[in-house]
């Protein structure tokens, strides 16, 4: 072989790594782009209060809305509603909470579940069909950290019902949250004796209620979780609860370190 040509070759062997090296590494030191992920200095304060916002799976604007308090939170998505699995994935990646809206009783369900295949679980159905739609809602959001719902009176009455959709929670090792208020927590009571990490809601924003009441509430929480340490209250991400939200925030902050059910139970 020619002597220039042997002579380029080698060149060329000794460019090509180092032209691949420089690439690797402009690569390893590029900025990471990442998804926004909602956090504070929390977990300082002796008061906390976990909201669990219900009523996702038709519409993305109401994430978004609800992203801009800028605080950890929990989002309660309804399974089988047009954008219920993208609405639990967004969520999880912002650094909230997902939860499966279990539809049992609920006036919310009620009305998301016209737009759904899948019907409300109720004690009017049979065995099988009971356990094959609490197979379905169960499943459907694999990232999901827990379960929350209200169960009628009417219907926890019928234990054998309600135990039947505890065990399904509790095999899949999924937190259980009581919709009901401590006043009315029949449900959580078995929860607990079944030994489910589980809670009791304390209270609702939401439902109508009217910007005074909103703000009357919102008192009431705070004075009640500096009590007891630690709250969960559900919310409807309706427009006047998200106003006095977003109103009351800085207020807010400085009473209360707002938190995630999965924080709600960390020691």
């Amino acid at each position: 072989m020619d002597k220039t040509l042997r002579a380029g070759l080698l060149i060329i062997l000794i460019i090509i790594p180092l032209v691949f090296y420089k690439a690797l590494d402009k690569r390893h030191n590029r900025r990471e782009i990442v998804l926004p992920i909602v956090n504070h200095e929390f977990n300082q304060k002796n008061t906390k209060i976990a909201l669990i916002f219900e009523g996702f799976g038709n519409d993305l604007d109401d994430l978004k809305e609800i992203y801009s308090l800028g605080i950890p939170l929990s989002v309660s998505v309804t399974p089988g509603l047009k954008f219920s699995k993208n609405i639990a994935h967004i969520a999880s990646r912002c650094g909230y909470s997902v939860l499966v809206n279990l539809p049992v009783g609920s006036p919310t369900n009620n009305a998301l579940l016209k737009e759904s295949i899948y019907s409300e679980l109720d004690d009017s159905l049979t065995i099988w069909e009971t356990e094959a739609l609490l197979r379905y809602y169960l499943n459907a959001i694999r990232i999901a950290v827990g379960v929350n719902a209200y169960i009628n009176p009417d219907v926890a009455d019928n234990t054998q019902f309600t135990q039947k959709v505890l065990d399904a929670v509790k095999v899949r090792g999924l937190i259980f949250i009581d919709n009901s208020t401590p006043e009315d927590s029949a449900v959580y009571e078995m929860a607990r004796a079944k030994n489910l990490k589980c809670a009791v809601s304390y209270g609702f924003l939401g439902n109508a209620d009217t910007l005074p009441i909103i703000e009357e509430k919102i008192k009431r929480f705070v004075a009640a979780a500096k009590d007891k340490g630690k709250i969960i209250i559900v919310v409807y991400p309706e427009k006047n609860v998200l106003k006095v939200l977003r109103k009351d925030m800085p207020e807010l902050l400085e009473k209360v370190d707002f938190i995630t059910v999965k924080e709600y139970f960390e020691p």
